[in-house]
């Protein structure tokens, strides 16, 4: 982000950082640049990862003007963490900034309204018809959560402290005034109750809605998928996965479908392989990466490819005690909460531990303690 600020600021007079866009008129600024940032995972050996990034471009009336991109790819030996995307990002960056001459010129021309705006120079950046005004997250807007946690599993060893970390963190919700699927956390279910409470929760959303899942217990990555796994499942082959395990995005699909205007999914499964030694192969480390739907933060309590620790046996794992912790603190917003429990995570692990944050923008403020 620091390289992309100095591009942006060798093409426009002046560029100045927003904590909300409703702070854009205050700064005196032409035009606002929402930025999302993605980087696609290839496999693990000999892979091309791709940083994606991409600047949409708004006026002050929140009219889309256009937007701006730019994609680097970089080959890489075995799975990789953040500091090895240095040369992709490099390029992405460099094709980024060649893109945004135009949105230059268009944020030029917004002090004089009525000189039309020049042919596009570069396909990279291209007009778009204004979409409906903005709207901020409702303050008051209704806050639903589902949380699970599986502990007691029928086919391999019990999980000493899932049951203890959604206690705490259903709690934490339920003091924040979310409404709880089941009234409190879900514990131990297997595949056909899972299924059912995830049903519950999309029926319980709405347009209006903050939906926030949480689920401790064993989680996998398989053929690049990530799967939740009930307490009754014992899968012995790839192919089981389908039918015995929960695949991640059928929260996020019912989650997606329901409107709800901010989504908050908070996996703490990064967990080895408990099926390993019965014959499940084709199992990478950790959970991998997904993609963020509009409007959605995905928080792992660990980095994709990496596995969590667990705590001690009978307490609290470390990303359930700094996530609760952050959220009880007053006037945060969301993403400095998230931040601030992946700085507390690494270093009560000493750096064995760093929470991990996929998101797409976010459109407002939003405050688990809002006092």
């Amino acid at each position: 982000t620091h390289a992309i600020q100095r591009a942006l600021k060798h093409r426009f007079k002046r560029v100045v950082k927003l904590d909300n866009l409703a702070a854009a008129g205050a700064a005196g600024v032409d035009a606002v640049m929402l930025l999302d940032i993605r980087i696609d995972y290839g496999s693990i050996t000999g892979t091309k990862t791709t940083v994606k990034l991409r600047g949409i471009i708004m006026d002050l009336n929140h009219d889309q003007l256009g937007e701006v991109a730019g994609n680097g790819i970089g080959r890489i030996p075995f799975f990789p963490t953040a500091y090895m995307f240095h040369d992709a990002s490099v390029r992405a960056v460099r094709n980024f900034a060649q893109s945004l001459d135009r949105a230059s010129d268009i944020a030029a021309r917004l002090r004089a309204p009525g000189l039309p705006a020049p042919a596009s120079s570069t396909p990279l950046l291209a007009s778009a018809p204004a979409g409906p005004p903005l709207r901020p997250l409702p303050a008051n807007g209704r806050r639903v959560a589902l949380v699970v946690g599986n502990a007691h599993y029928r086919d391999v060893p019990t999980l000493s402290n899932t049951a203890n970390d959604a206690r705490l963190v259903a709690r934490t919700l339920k003091g924040l005034g979310f409404t709880l699927v089941g009234g409190g956390a879900q514990l131990d279910l297997d595949r056909h109750r899972f299924l059912t409470e995830i049903a519950q929760f999309g029926r319980m959303l709405n347009g209006g809605a903050v939906a926030v899942f949480y689920y401790a217990g064993h989680g996998l990555q398989l053929r690049g998928e990530n799967y939740l796994v009930p307490v009754d499942a014992n899968p012995e082959k790839p192919a089981d996965a389908d039918i015995q395990l929960v695949d991640t995005s059928a929260i996020l699909h019912q989650m997606e479908d329901s409107g709800a205007r901010l989504k908050v999914v908070m996996l703490d499964a990064c967990r080895n392989n408990p099926f390993g030694g019965r014959g499940l192969r084709g199992v990478d480390s950790g959970l991998a990466q997904m993609a963020a739907p509009v409007g959605t933060l995905i928080s792992y309590a660990t980095a994709p490819g990496h596995v969590a620790e667990d705590g001690a046996a009978g307490g609290d794992g470390p990303y359930a005690l700094a996530l609760t912790r952050a959220m009880r603190q007053p006037g945060v917003g969301i993403l400095r909460m998230f931040n601030d429990v992946a700085v507390q995570v690494d270093a009560t692990t000493a750096h064995a531990q760093q929470p991990w944050l996929a998101l797409s923008p976010i459109d407002g403020d939003f405050y688990f303690d809002g006092r």
